[in-house]
């Protein structure tokens, strides 16, 4: 009985970490390995997938060496001072905007392409659609907790199924090249891909009372998240090689094109939601200023990076990927290394790191947000 206990507590947990973690910033993974050439594309999914996994398996320790329920603004208060916690809230912030800014652009250009079979009309569907977003988020949209992650979970499937059904079209051809000039160009929206943190005090009150289950269902969420990525990139590479789209839901035809713009409008609705919970309740600001803080800033980054002609789906999300990722990771060594001397309850697990690899792995942060600004900016 105690073993059917552990599996379904499990399965759940696992299935918190795959909603989190699995999002619709994934669609754009295929066209950075085409830039790159696919190895180079596979040593970052599986590379970033490792190195984010082990932040999970730090991050867990961490709470499990930690009394009480906390989010992630609590652990870094606790371990890094008001100071950590503020930096860790903007980190969060700029992670949500910019997944939020990135499923505007998304759906726009999915719209697009499906009316009009070019993506020229962004900026009319992107205003379109945050007026309905617009009432859908000002409504509350709570009661449709389950409905969006069951959405979530039917597009995932149905993707996988997508994907092994063209699986005898691949052509070992379009593995061949690499292009080693743009060798860091995956990197962000691979990391971006990888990126749900915020799951884990939710993992962690699911499985309260077995904490001893923690590990295992943080290693079996990353490991299903690096099987699924690696099988869709291998499939919409191997089949359509160059011409691969942006948004990779336009390969595959106009049924997947509309299943790509769900899952998009879901997390899009799911973060929104979330977002204004955490100004109006972790923070008390009003429910307007709540409100205005979620809807009205969207739209007018939207249309700011629309005039100045920076209206990429991946770019968008290679930022928010590099900048918000690394600055996460960063605070969660940080927060590891401290929780390891003043943590006041004993954790179910220890990881044995070095220092210097902890190190690396910060360096490796570091140097991808610095080259992804300057990248943007022109210096790289």
């Amino acid at each position: 009985m105690k073993s059917d206990s552990d599996f379904k507590k499990t399965f759940t947990a696992v299935a918190i970490m795959i909603g989190t973690v699995i999002g619709a910033g994934f669609l754009g993974i295929p066209s950075v390995i085409v830039k790159s050439g696919f190895a180079i594309g596979m040593f970052y999914i599986l590379f970033v997938g490792l190195m984010v996994l082990f932040l999970f398996l730090m991050l867990g320790e961490v709470s499990l060496r930690t009394k009480g329920e906390h989010q992630l603004t609590g652990y870094a208060g606790i371990y890094l001072g008001n100071k950590g916690k503020i930096f860790m809230f903007y980190a969060l912030l700029f992670e949500v905007y910019s997944a939020v800014l990135a499923y505007l652009f998304g759906v726009s250009e999915s719209l697009s392409f499906l009316f009009f079979g070019e993506v020229k009309y962004i900026l009319f569907f992107g205003i379109g659609l945050w007026i309905f977003m617009f009432f859908i988020i000002s409504h509350g949209v709570r009661e449709m907790k389950k409905f969006l992650d069951y959405g979530s979970i039917v597009f995932l499937g149905l993707i996988v199924i997508v994907s092994l059904v063209n699986l005898p079209r691949v052509d070992l051809n379009n593995f061949k090249t690499i292009y080693f000039n743009n060798f860091f160009v995956p990197f962000g929206v691979v990391l971006f891909s990888y990126l749900g943190f915020a799951a884990m005090p939710e993992v962690e009150r699911h499985l309260k009372g077995s904490e001893r289950l923690v590990k295992r269902s943080l290693i079996l969420g990353l490991v299903i998240a690096m099987i699924v990525y690696t099988v869709f990139s291998f499939v919409i590479v191997g089949v359509y090689g160059s011409n691969v789209s942006e948004i990779s839901t336009f390969s595959l035809g106009k049924f997947v094109v509309i299943l790509g713009i769900v899952t998009m409008v879901t997390s899009y609705v799911a973060l929104s939601v979330a977002l204004k919970d955490m100004f109006g309740l972790d923070y008390s600001e009003s429910w307007k200023k709540s409100w205005l803080y979620v809807t009205l800033l969207p739209l007018v980054l939207f249309i700011f990076l629309n005039f100045i002609g920076f209206d990429s789906f991946v770019k968008i999300l290679s930022i928010g990927g590099v900048v918000s990722g690394g600055s996460i990771g960063i605070l969660i060594l940080l927060m590891f290394a401290r929780a390891k001397k003043g943590g006041n309850r004993k954790p179910e697990y220890e990881l044995k790191i070095p220092s210097v690899v902890l190190w690396i792995i910060g360096l490796i942060f570091v140097s991808g947000v610095v080259y992804e600004l300057l990248n943007n900016i022109g210096f790289v």
